[in-house]
């Protein structure tokens, strides 16, 4: 076909132009989805690193970039969610699903999302999308039966569950549920026949029977029921579940007495298997708690006690029955006592040597506090909370260097999952308080800076590093500042206000020193008040005379001065005897020697 060279030109021309258009629009799409990726990607990685205000700014950046973007969508919903902009959150999960209707974990969220809002219609409508999505998702398919049972869909629920049934098989689980919603519907046959069902499914277990013969019970076939318990205890005379299962019996058929019999003979027969004894246990306590005689359930304990002692399991049970039977002014005791019970059986458990812990903690009970600990130390060596408290206990009998080598050893075997920034701070104040009195100053200022790491308002930390700081005349300015946020978390803290003081003295602020110290020792108190306050030490003293005579008071000083010579020096905080003699001699304020 012959073309004309101008024709040829124009049609030429307007290829090229739909060609550089459409190139146009290609290019400018790929760049925005390049951008949306890179967004994207730094968005999901802010929220991993948890600066989620970072990552909703950028997955809102994302959908100005792509406006249909079913990702960003998602992902502003469960921020909006997290924020409480429900209507938001919804109509964002909505859209995402509505953009990828078989995307299941837009489908999942949106679902959460009315949940947390009580709307089990709208949920139970996703779930049944879910479980059509993945017909053979275990998952969805038991949440659906659980919204169709909220729902009072009984019917959907059993299809529900036998829909489970074809992918897994006939479970003992999956029959009883089926059994129990059969009765919630008050068809007992039915219920009957999925036992029935799954025992003759497994012929060679006669559990199974004993439901079939329970379903029986329930429908009044109680000669059905008596032959297929008699077989099974021909059968198998110690299957635990025959046992129960003839007590129920027997007490659903009225014979009390060969009820009460056969419930004494498994309860404190010495040769019974613990599984069953602790089943009669609990049916027994139930009974006796609920009785309308209201019996004494701790006789049980009593009884069980002399046939058969140092049974973990009882004693949990005895706990148990503690915090709803024992009246509030004598439960403590008992549960401390379970508590040494227990763990003179298991000294691995953990409940047992926490309350334990805490009770010689209390008391004052180091020896017994060392103890358990140990106990903890070797059992559980990752937990950092048996090594502090093991030290503490050390420290108590003067093993500092033990106490020193047991918090190092916690720190080192620590499970960082397992411990709280508040703990390990505290094992790295102590450590620095211990670190501090075997003269390592430096080791301890690291201590207490690894301390304030953790956390930053330890009060004890700051006011002893301030402390310690001023008592050298170190770094004064930093010391005020350290023990001027200590004394904000706790005003009236007496040693917090004299290590305040005290470095205002350091800096030579002696009126305002004075001020916070007259809060410390007030001079109105009377002398035998101040000796008997147990926040007052020897050095405390000092420091109310050391300031007041700075500030012309003399007499006052020499007061203090000699209340400060009356007290016994505190552990750890050396005695200053012979300056204050000086003192005292010379009426005036003698500097220390700096250390």
């Amino acid at each position: 076909m012959h073309v004309s060279t101008r024709l040829r030109a124009t049609l030429i021309a307007v290829l090229c132009g739909m060609c550089t258009s459409s190139v146009w629009a290609q290019e400018a799409e790929g760049s925005a989805r390049r951008r949306f990726a890179y967004i994207y990607a730094e968005a999901a990685k802010q929220a991993e690193l948890g600066r989620h205000a970072y990552a909703y700014a950028l997955y809102s950046h994302c959908l100005r970039v792509m406006p249909q973007s079913d990702e960003a969508m998602a992902a502003l919903g469960v921020y909006y969610a997290a924020i409480g902009l429900d209507s938001m959150a919804q109509r964002m999960l909505t859209q995402a699903v509505e953009l990828s209707p078989d995307c299941t974990d837009y489908i999942e969220q949106l679902t959460a999302h009315y949940l947390r809002h009580n709307d089990t219609e709208q949920a139970l409508l996703l779930l049944e999308r879910l479980a059509a999505l993945r017909p053979r998702n275990m998952t969805y398919l038991a949440r659906l039966e659980q919204a169709y049972e909220s729902q009072d869909r009984l019917l959907d629920a059993i299809q529900t569950l036998g829909r489970m049934e074809l992918i897994d098989g006939r479970t003992l689980p999956i029959s009883q549920r089926k059994a129990t919603l059969y009765h919630s519907l008050d068809r007992p046959a039915d219920a009957l026949a999925e036992m029935q069902a799954i025992a003759a499914d497994n012929p060679h277990d006669n559990t199974y029977r004993l439901y079939v013969a329970d379903e029986l019970l329930k429908l009044e076939r109680n000669d059905e029921a008596q032959a297929i318990l008699a077989d099974v205890q021909r059968q198998e005379p110690d299957n635990p579940n025959m046992h129960y299962a003839w007590l129920k019996f027997y007490r659903t058929t009225g014979q009390d007495s060969l009820y009460n019999a056969l419930r004494d003979s498994l309860l404190y027969g010495r040769v019974t298997d613990d599984g069953v004894r602790l089943t009669v246990l609990r049916a027994t306590l139930l009974e006796t708690l609920t009785s309308a005689g209201g019996g004494n359930p701790m006789a049980v304990f009593e009884r069980l006690d002399t046939i058969v002692p140092r049974r973990k399991y009882i004693e949990e049970m005895r706990l148990a029955v503690i915090a709803t039977y024992a009246d509030d002014a004598e439960a403590d005791s008992m549960r401390i006592n379970v508590m040494k019970r227990i763990y003179d059986i298991d000294p691995t458990d953990r409940q047992a040597l926490a309350a334990l812990i805490q009770y010689y903690g209390m008391n004052e009970d180091y020896a017994h506090l060392e103890d358990v600990c140990l106990h903890g130390v070797l059992a559980y060596p990752e937990l950092l909370v048996y090594h502090y408290y093991l030290a503490i206990s050390l420290i108590q009998r003067d093993a500092n260097t033990e106490a020193i080598r047991t918090l190092h050893e916690g720190l080192r075997q620590r499970e960082p999952d397992e411990v709280t920034p508040e703990l390990v701070a505290s094992v790295f104040s102590l450590l620095g308080d211990m670190l501090h009195q075997e003269g390592r100053r430096s080791e301890c200022y690291e201590a207490y800076d690894s301390c304030l790491v953790y956390d930053a308002d330890n009060a004890m930390c700051l006011n002893n590093y301030a402390y310690f700081l001023s008592v050298e005349g170190a770094d004064l300015d930093r010391a005020e500042e350290m023990s001027y946020r200590s004394l904000r978390r706790n005003q009236d803290n007496k040693t917090y206000l004299d290590t305040y003081a005290w470095i205002l003295f350091a800096k030579g602020a002696y009126a305002e020193a004075q001020a916070y110290m007259d809060r410390v020792c007030p001079p109105s108190e009377a002398d035998s008040t101040l000796l008997a306050d147990a926040q007052l030490s020897q050095a405390v003293l000092e420091h109310a005379g050391d300031i007041a005579a700075l500030n012309g008071r003399m007499e006052q000083a020499m007061r203090f001065w000699q209340l400060a010579l009356d007290k016994e020096p505190s552990d750890g905080e050396g005695d200053s005897s012979a300056l204050l003699r000086r003192k005292l001699k010379k009426r005036k304020y003698i500097r220390p020697r700096q250390r």
